[in-house]
């Protein structure tokens, strides 16, 4: 049987939100002695309350981002042309190394 009533911190959890969002949501909930508790159908309205509908992104429709409007100047080079420039960049700084120590 599934349970119909939780506390305050079953409820925090099952919504995922902390205390002062689950405070700012300001759900009904049932007094049980100085206890409250929270209906599971109160919190699946809350859900169902707080659900935002998915963008609709037929075809031909792109997201739309945001453009800084700034150009990169970075060059895309292939795998092995980076690593010729990775051993060059090495020969150069050991052999600039060994030019300063004579």
């Amino acid at each position: 049987m599934q349970q119909l009533l939780y506390s305050k911190n079953e409820a925090m959890q099952m919504l995922g939100v902390g205390e002062k969002v689950f405070n700012a949501l300001a759900l009904s909930f049932v007094r049980i002695g100085k206890r409250k508790k929270y209906a599971i159908a109160d919190l699946q309205a809350c859900i169902n309350k707080l659900r935002e509908p998915a963008p609709c992104l037929g075809p031909g429709k792109e997201k739309d981002r945001p453009t800084t409007g700034t150009t990169s100047r970075s060059t895309v080079i292939g795998f092995e042309e980076a690593q010729r420039l990775i051993a060059s960049r090495q020969l150069k700084a050991s052999s600039q190394s060994c030019a300063v120590r004579r």
